[in-house]
């Protein structure tokens, strides 16, 4: 929208780039106060509004009213047009310069046409490019995974007596084994997302590592663990339930690599699309 806007509005390319960029900056400086905004509503209210449908008309409204004071402020920097319909000039214009001037409302007018047929090429990127790389809902492939074989004194078991599961969205596939080793039971789980998946998230805020009605967190740090002869980072959360206590180990496998950092996940996630 500040692409189009720009390339209607104004005439100088030092405007046309100032406020492009400021059509993509705002927008993301003010989602910060939208979601500050909301967690406050919800929270002086005790959560009675701004949940649910509240939240997304909350949102369309606020961002209504950023784009409209953005188009107000970007109509304040439109360069006026005298009486001759160019920029403002020299008020001693006379019939020859009026002349020498036609060319260059052509080219402006040119330049305005070629930049509006720009702008419709860009919105018309977006169902190509939802062809390319997105697969309609309802055709993610499904996967099985296979749980690893282990060797003495780890054994694999079928009983789950630690009953721990952790909350994960809408994966392709998962994996949950029981094991022990010298009576200590271990529970392995493994979450696969499909790249052709575009409704799911690896990384998000609402996958939970454990049952808060059940466990309760005492602690957390990441740690560095050898896992077959390979050294990575790995999350360490301590839980305890009034039965037992439980350590739990997570990481992320991504593009080929293993790390415990939501950002940097959400990095190579980022290259991997890319790419």
């Amino acid at each position: 929208m500040g692409f189009l806007f720009a390339g209607l509005i104004y005439r100088t390319w030092i405007r046309r780039i100032g406020f492009f960029l400021a059509s993509a900056a705002v927008p993301i400086l003010a989602n910060a106060v939208r979601v500050f905004g909301i967690v406050f509503l919800a929270y002086v209210s005790g959560n009675r509004i701004a949940r649910g449908v509240d939240h997304i008309i909350y949102g369309w409204i606020f961002f209504a009213v950023v784009m409209a004071l953005l188009l107000v402020v970007g109509g304040w920097w439109r360069e006026k047009p005298d009486q001759h319909g160019d920029v403002t000039a020299s008020p001693a214009t006379n019939v020859n310069e009026t002349e020498r001037r036609k060319p260059e409302r052509q080219r402006s007018a040119g330049a305005t046409v070629a930049f509006a047929c720009c702008s419709l090429v860009a919105v018309g990127l977006a169902p190509v490019s939802i062809k390319i790389f997105w697969t309609p809902p309802g055709q993610s492939p499904r996967f099985e995974l296979i749980a690893p074989v282990v060797s003495l004194p780890v054994q694999s078991t079928g009983i789950d007596v630690i009953n721990w599961k952790p909350n994960i969205l809408m994966p392709n596939a998962e994996l949950a084994q029981s094991y022990e080793i010298e009576t200590q039971p271990i529970e392995l789980y493994i979450a696969y997302y499909a790249p052709e998946q575009p409704d799911a998230k690896l990384v998000s805020s609402t996958n939970a590592l454990f049952d808060r009605t059940l466990w309760t967190r005492t602690r957390e740090d990441d740690v560095e663990v050898n896992v077959e002869g390979q050294r990575l980072r790995a999350h360490e959360t301590l839980v305890r339930s009034p039965q037992r206590s439980l350590v739990i180990w997570s990481w992320y496998w991504v593009y080929g690599k293993h790390t415990s950092s939501d950002t940097l996940a959400k990095l190579l996630l980022v290259k991997a699309r890319f790419l």
